[in-house]
C-alpha cells in the first residue's frame, strides 16, 4: 500500500521528434536518480487517445507509506518531474500526490510544502493549482 503520484502534461500541439527525444532522455536520467523504494518511473509518451489528443505525457507511481521512505521518494520525484517539466515549458502540467497538487515555482520546481522539509504540518496545506 502507498500513496499514488500522478502527472499529466497537456498542450495543443503534439511532441515534435526532437522534443520527444529530449523528454525521453530527461525521463531516463530522472528515473535513474529515483530511490528503489517506489515503483519505477513510468512516462507514457505515446498517447494515441483520440479523446485526449492534448495529452503529451503522463504517468503515475505508487510511493511507500513509511514516512522516511516517502520523504525520500517524494523529494526524488519532485526533482525528476522538475527536470522533465523544464523540457516542455509550454505544456500545462498537473502533478498530484494522493490527490493533493504539488506546488510549482519557476525557481525551485516541484515541492510538497512541509513534507519534504520535514515540517510538523507535513502535507497539511493544499498547494496552489498547477499552471
Amino acid at each position: 500500500m502507498g500513496l499514488v503520484l500522478h502527472f499529466t502534461a497537456r498542450r495543443s500541439t503534439p511532441l515534435r521528434p526532437a522534443e520527444r527525444a529530449e523528454l525521453e532522455q530527461r525521463a531516463r536520467q530522472a528515473s535513474d536518480a529515483l530511490p528503489a523504494a517506489g515503483e519505477p518511473m513510468m512516462f507514457d509518451l505515446g498517447i494515441l487517445d483520440v479523446e485526449r489528443p492534448d495529452v503529451v505525457a503522463e504517468g503515475s507511481a505508487r510511493l511507500p507509506m513509511d514516512l522516511a521512505d516517502l520523504q525520500s521518494a517524494v523529494g526524488a520525484w519532485c526533482g525528476a518531474l522538475t527536470t522533465v517539466r523544464r523540457s516542455l515549458p509550454d505544456a500545462v502540467w498537473t502533478v498530484t500526490l494522493g490527490g493533493m497538487p504539488l506546488e510549482w515555482t519557476e525557481v525551485g520546481g516541484y515541492t510538497l510544502t512541509g513534507l519534504v522539509d520535514g515540517g510538523a504540518d507535513a502535507g497539511a496545506r493544499p498547494a496552489a493549482e498547477e499552471s
